[in-house]
């Protein structure tokens, strides 16, 4: 699988293992926010105003594993194939700063047997997530299993680019979904479901 346009400038390059087939490594920064965003339709409306590249309907299964800071899960994407996705983001209601990888894996079993044995499974999340691109910037509606619909923002910290300015990104397109304090979510899904 050939990363986005966006990716291509952040990525290390192929690593090889015998043991689990590590395809390409992508290392980066986002800003983003999580909200609760129960109108669907709503969101389409206000999705319709914006000039944005519609990459499509992803169904994923995140399988979280138990750490004892920052997360690790392996996603499982209809889209996309499987990753192992560590990362470090505060849980803090508002836009905040995610340090993450994403390491495509070619052998996801024995990856995902080998994480289970090694650090145990938190909780696995299920959701279909609409994926949208806005001036470098993910908006993504998403349908989890057992808990919900919400809204994603991730704004891409650009190689040359700074925090200030993704934060910026973040908060007018807030502004645009009217997306109030009380709709933010501090944490990830695996806190609503775990």
């Amino acid at each position: 699988m050939n990363p986005s346009p966006l990716e291509k400038d952040n990525r290390l390059g192929r690593v090889k293992s015998g043991l689990c087939r590590i395809g390409w490594v992508y290392m980066s920064t986002n800003i983003e926010i999580k909200a609760y965003f129960p109108d669907k339709k709503v969101f389409q409306e206000k999705i319709g105003q914006l000039q944005c590249a519609y990459e499509g309907m992803d169904e994923q299964v995140d399988t979280f594993f138990e750490t004892a800071a920052g997360r690790i899960k392996l996603r499982e994407s209809s889209l996309k194939g499987v990753f192992l996705i560590p990362y470090i983001r505060p849980d803090r209601e508002g836009p905040k700063t995610s340090d993450y990888a994403l390491i495509e894996i070619a052998d996801p079993l024995k990856v995902k047997q080998l994480l289970t044995d090694i650090l145990g499974i938190k909780a696995v999340v299920k959701k279909k997530r609409q994926i949208y691109h806005y001036r470098h910037v993910r908006i993504h509606f998403d349908q989890v299993e057992f808990a919900g619909s919400f809204i994603e923002l991730e704004a891409l910290v650009k190689k040359n680019g700074s925090k200030k300015e993704a934060r910026e990104k973040v908060t007018w397109l807030m502004r645009h979904f009217d997306i109030e304090q009380k709709d933010l979510i501090a944490g990830a899904y695996v806190d609503m479901i775990k």
